[in-house]
C-alpha cells in the first residue's frame, strides 16, 4: 500500500476515534467534566441581558463592551457583551413581573490582560423599599436585590455610586426561589480563576456556570427551586473536584455553607 493512503487511513481513523470520544464526554454522568445537555437545564425565571435588552432604560454614562479586542474577533480576548460606567449616578431602570430579582456582574478580567474595571460602590432600589449598597468587587458574582415579592409588576432602579461598575444582567425569579452561597479557595489561589459550579437533583441539572469571583472568594447561586435533595458540584481544571451533598434549600432564604478548598 502506497504511504499516503497509509497515512490517510491512519488519519482517518483517528478522527473517528475522536468524534466518539467527544459524543461520550458529552453524555457523561452527573459529576464530570462534560457538558450537560441544554435540554437538561432547569429553567428558572430569565435573565435580562443589560446590553442587548430593550427592557432596561440606561441613563447616559453607560457604555456597551464585549465582543472581541477593539471590537474585533479575536477569541482571545473575547468577553461576554456587558455594560460599564464609571460616571456616578448612572442608573439602569427595569420593569419586571416575578418574586424576586438578582443583580449579575460581570467576571473581573485575570491580572494578565491588564488592571480589570474597578468595581465599586452600587445602589439597588426596589419599588418603595430601602435601597440595598454593597461594592461588589468584594460580593459574589450574583447579588440578591430583592426577595419574597408579591406577584405583579415591580421596579427596579440600579444606581452606580462610585469607582466603576461592570454589570452583565438582571436574574428575575417567576417563582419563590432559594439561594445558596459561600467561599471557594483552593491551594494556589492565585491562579484559581475559573471554577464551574453545578447544581444537581438527583440526573437532573438546576443551574452550572462561573458563579465565583475570583477577587474575593465568593460565590452564590441564585434562583434555585426549593429542595432537601440538591448537590452541588465543584470543578476547576488543575484541581480536585469537590461536591457537597443533600443540600436543602428553602424558598426566600439563602443557604449558607461552609468554606470549600480545592486541592491540587
Amino acid at each position: 500500500m502506497p504511504r499516503y493512503r497509509f497515512c490517510l487511513l491512519l488519519l482517518t481513523a483517528a478522527v473517528g476515534v475522536a468524534a466518539s470520544a467527544n459524543v461520550r464526554a458529552q453524555e457523561t454522568a452527573p459529576g464530570t467534566l462534560g457538558r450537560p445537555k441544554i435540554a437538561d437545564v432547569e429553567t428558572v425565571g430569565e435573565l435580562v441581558l443589560a446590553a442587548t435588552g430593550d427592557r432596561i432604560q440606561q441613563s447616559e454614562g453607560w457604555v456597551m463592551g464585549g465582543g472581541g479586542r477593539d471590537g474585533g474577533s479575536r477569541n482571545r480576548y473575547y468577553w461576554p457583551l456587558h455594560v460599564r460606567t464609571n460616571t456616578p449616578g448612572a442608573t439602569l431602570t427595569l420593569d419586571f413581573q416575578g418574586r424576586g430579582i438578582a443583580a449579575v456582574f460581570h467576571t473581573p478580567r485575570v491580572r494578565a490582560y491588564g488592571s480589570h474595571w474597578k468595581d465599586g460602590l452600587v445602589k439597588a432600589t426596589v419599588d418603595d423599599k430601602p435601597p440595598k449598597e454593597f461594592i461588589h468587587d468584594q460580593e459574589a458574582l450574583e447579588v440578591v436585590l430583592a426577595d419574597g415579592l408579591q406577584p405583579g409588576k415591580h421596579r427596579l432602579v440600579f444606581e452606580h455610586v462610585q469607582n466603576g461598575c461592570t454589570l452583565f444582567g438582571f436574574r428575575v425569579f417567576d417563582r419563590p426561589v432559594g439561594h445558596i452561597e459561600g467561599v471557594l479557595r483552593g491551594d494556589s489561589s492565585d491562579y484559581l480563576f475559573d471554577v464551574r459550579l453545578s447544581v444537581w437533583r438527583g440526573e437532573q441539572l438546576i443551574r452550572t456556570g462561573l458563579h465565583r469571583n475570583w477577587l474575593s472568594g465568593k460565590y452564590r447561586i441564585t434562583g434555585l427551586p426549593p429542595g432537601d435533595d440538591l448537590r452541588l458540584q465543584v470543578e476547576a481544571v488543575g484541581w480536585t473536584a469537590e461536591q457537597v451533598e443533600h443540600l436543602k434549600v428553602e424558598a426566600g432564604k439563602t443557604t449558607v455553607l461552609g468554606d470549600i478548598h480545592l486541592k491540587q
